[in-house]
């Protein structure tokens, strides 16, 4: 996430499960933001509990982000998405 003002993290659609018969832990990586992304991310944690937001405090990159999201997820399946919800949480299931 890069910037808070113009993708804001309190999306509903994101922050619900696509299915209750899927247990689901959403990780968010901050990646080196100069803005408020950090501080809202963690009061988006504490109301969230499915929400696991990391911190980068510098920018390495898309594929940094990516790779550290991924080295702390646990499960079967994975879910890569972009900040601006250009895919819908909710299709994950469809596929």
């Amino acid at each position: 996430m890069r910037r808070a003002a113009s993708h804001p993290p309190s999306s509903t659609s994101t922050w619900n499960p696509p299915s209750e018969a899927f247990p689901t832990k959403i990780v968010v990586v901050d990646n080196g933001s100069t803005d408020s992304t950090w501080q809202i991310l963690q009061g988006e944690a504490a109301k969230i509990p499915i929400l696991r937001p990391i911190q980068n405090p510098a920018s390495h990159g898309f594929g940094r982000a990516i790779t550290q999201g991924l080295d702390s997820m646990a499960g079967d399946a994975v879910v890569i998405m972009m900040a601006d919800e250009s895919d819908g949480c909710c299709d994950v299931v469809c596929y």
